[in-house]
């Protein structure tokens, strides 16, 4: 049997994709792993264990962590094969990302500025905004908007 393949090759790549969660958890909610270890009764070098797969976390530990946030257990899970993702309407955090930016600091620091706006006019402007950025970006021009030049050609609905 081959190395990548079997029992022990999907073992260890759960362990690494509940790593990827942990890791993902905790940036998002903007604590140290010292902070998370102390949620888990665990130093924070065994936590640094657990988000490289170095260590495989206990189901105990993560239904504290789980608890904690007001996660289900799943939440760790999602995005494996079979995983179903978090029903919309759920609380929590949104399914594993993907892509090279999945762990990206200034995708992580922007949700977490977005969510502490509560003024839904505010956050319904910046949403045009940043459609306005990728619809740039993908070389569309929305209906109805006039093209001026910020740092890069943004097409700004006025």
């Amino acid at each position: 049997m081959e190395r990548d393949e079997g029992p022990d090759a999907a073992s260890r790549a759960i362990t690494l994709h509940i790593g990827q969660r942990l890791r993902l958890l905790r940036r998002t909610k903007g604590l140290t792993q010292r902070a998370m270890g102390r949620i888990i009764g665990m130093t924070y070098q065994q936590f640094r264990k657990y988000e490289t797969g170095v260590n495989v976390i206990s189901l105990g530990k993560l239904w504290i962590l789980a608890s904690h946030f007001g996660l289900k257990v799943s939440y760790f899970f999602e995005g494996l094969d079979g995983a179903a993702p978090a029903r919309e309407g759920e609380p929590g955090l949104p399914p594993a990302p993907a892509g090279r930016n999945a762990e990206s600091h200034l995708t992580l620091e922007l949700g977490r500025v977005l969510a502490k706006i509560e003024s839904p006019e505010m956050l319904r402007g910046l949403l045009h905004y940043m459609r306005a950025i990728g619809d740039a970006r993908e070389g569309r021009r929305p209906a109805g908007a006039r093209r001026f030049r910020v740092k890069s050609d943004i097409w700004i609905l006025l």
